[in-house]
């Protein structure tokens, strides 16, 4: 596996998606540093450096990684922070009504 391959399956685990989505995003990310990598090399730059620069020039793999996930799902975190809060909120009033709700029995019926 060589450095390109590297920089882009630590781009891809951070994101959250479908293998086969991945796949396409994979083979995306590859042909654009390929590209990179090419270019740098046909101005002369030695093939390993030119690899080096690509990967340089394309940025840190969890800043893409992150900024990838955003644009695919943009809502996925909101949904997810949505989802918690409206668990945490239907906890707490199901432990109120159970804690201070249910059981108490009014004595002027005996």
């Amino acid at each position: 596996m060589n450095r390109i391959e590297k920089h882009v399956d630590r781009i891809l685990e951070q994101m959250q998606s479908p293998p086969e989505e991945r796949e396409d995003i994979k083979e995306e990310l590859m042909s654009h540093l390929q590209t990179a990598k090419l270019h740098y090399m046909e101005d002369g730059v030695p093939e390993k450096k030119a690899e080096k620069q690509a990967i340089d020039d394309f940025g840190k793999p969890d800043t893409i990684g992150h900024g990838f996930q955003e644009t695919i799902y943009p809502y996925q975190r909101s949904l997810l922070y949505g989802i918690g809060i409206a668990t945490l909120i239907f906890g707490a009033i199901l432990y109120i009504s159970l804690t201070f709700g249910v059981g108490k029995q009014s004595l002027s019926g005996y």
